[in-house]
């Protein structure tokens, strides 16, 4: 379990990074109102699937008996794991906007994460 665990916190510092790199890079499009690059989208990828793994992680560790420090941890994890899934599909309805809806759930799902680490 103490190897899941490390994955665990590694792993949540790997999201805060990539959801900073991608809102930045969102954001930074979104105000060059240019169309988000194929790379950028490589990116968001990776992001949702990082925090698919966090997920599946977290889970694990709760089936195995490991408790956050506080509940709200789930909350934080639950959200953040849905929040750039949920934003590509609303982005897709409004591709004017979609740097800007993307850039601003991934800045939240950075903070998100920063909470989660917090609650851990």
């Amino acid at each position: 379990m103490t190897a899941l665990f490390d994955a665990h916190a590694t792993i949540s510092r790997m999201i805060l990074l990539i959801t900073l790199v991608v809102a930045v890079w969102a954001l930074a499009t979104a105000i060059g109102r240019r169309s988000l690059s194929p790379a950028f989208w490589s990116a968001f990828v990776v992001a949702e699937a990082i925090l698919g793994v966090q997920a599946i992680i977290g889970i694990l560790l709760l089936l195995l008996g490991r408790q956050p420090r506080d509940w709200l941890h789930l909350a934080y994890g639950l959200i953040a794991a849905a929040a750039l899934p949920f934003a590509n599909s609303y982005a897709a309805r409004s591709p004017a906007r979609a740097a800007l809806i993307l850039g601003l759930t991934a800045l939240f799902t950075f903070g998100l994460g920063v909470r989660a680490i917090t609650t851990g």
